[in-house]
């Protein structure tokens, strides 16, 4: 499906993001246990930094060309520019947003505080970076309305009956001429991934193996732990792939979006195929820009 001229990507390349990532790393180790708000995302909340810094995990930073193109034309006024990051695993959005957009002014959502604080640990690293940060589930807050929506990964975190709801949601939160700028991994058979004690084992010990092999010591030194903590991760994993562009097109538009683009784009990555919880695997992603 071809871009609407309202979703016209900007010129030039993406700009590097920056981020702490092992002092990212090391905050959300201390921080998951008495922050996450349930069980379940304890494990991941306390890991997903770390992966992000043994080259393991799926992040914004994969589709940065994408998010620049799609963010960058928001800057081209001299009036401020509400960005809504709903939903977020740690600062990586935030930071893809920073980059690309000098005058926002941006609201961050999560039901967890653990990637929150991450939020705020990047800001405070960035003074002239203003930022509101809500927890709660984003179908319930009462926050915007919004000229920009994004999160990478996020419709996967959500059941199919789910899905309506959450972008609904995001209509709702959404000024009139506003966008949401979004991207979830495709699968040729949608399904709730879960994995096998085999596969659990194996990502801890590949966790384990890249954390010994680090050329930091502060990476080395939680090896151990991480091995452990990445196999509570892969244990409680639940993530709900989304089929076919089609699919995607049809949510939003049954929401009540009027022009959608989703387009496919094959990313590389290592060859683990569906043998665990790897996320930097080779997949087809889908790069969706809405508007109302």
């Amino acid at each position: 499906m071809a871009v609407d001229r309202e979703c016209d990507p900007s010129p030039g390349g993406p700009p590097q993001v920056e981020e702490p990532l092992i002092d990212a790393a090391l905050l959300a180790f201390d921080l998951a246990p008495l922050l996450c708000t349930a069980s379940e995302c304890v494990a991941y909340h306390r890991l997903w930094p770390w992966l992000r810094v043994l080259g393991l995990a799926s992040s914004p930073e994969r589709h940065r060309e994408f998010f620049s193109k799609q963010l960058r034309p928001a800057a081209r006024t001299d009036r401020r520019i509400d960005v809504l990051v709903s939903g977020c695993a740690d600062q990586a959005m935030l930071a893809h947003v920073a980059a690309s957009v000098a005058n926002a002014r941006v609201t961050v959502v999560d039901k967890c505080g653990t990637p929150l604080a991450l939020c705020d640990s990047y800001a405070r690293r960035r003074e002239a970076l203003d930022l509101q940060l809500v927890e709660g589930d984003i179908r319930d807050v009462g926050v915007g309305p919004f000229d920009l929506i994004t999160t990478h990964s996020f419709l996967s975190q959500f059941r199919p009956d789910e899905r309506p709801e959450l972008i609904s949601a995001w209509l709702r939160l959404l000024a009139p001429d506003g966008r949401v700028v979004t991207t979830t991994r495709l699968e040729p058979t949608a399904s709730t991934d879960t994995f096998a004690d085999d596969a659990v084992h194996d990502f801890g010990a590949r966790v384990l193996a890249g954390a010994h092999a680090h050329d930091d010591p502060r990476v080395r030194g939680h090896a151990e732990t991480l091995g452990a903590v990445a196999e509570d991760y892969a244990r409680t994993l639940r993530v709900h792939s989304v089929a076919t562009v089609e699919e995607l097109e049809h949510l939003f538009r049954e929401a009540g979006f009027g022009k959608v683009s989703v387009t496919s784009r094959r990313m590389e990555g290592m060859p683990t195929g569906r043998a665990g919880p790897t996320m930097r695997r080779a997949a087809d992603y889908a790069e969706i820009v809405a508007v109302p």
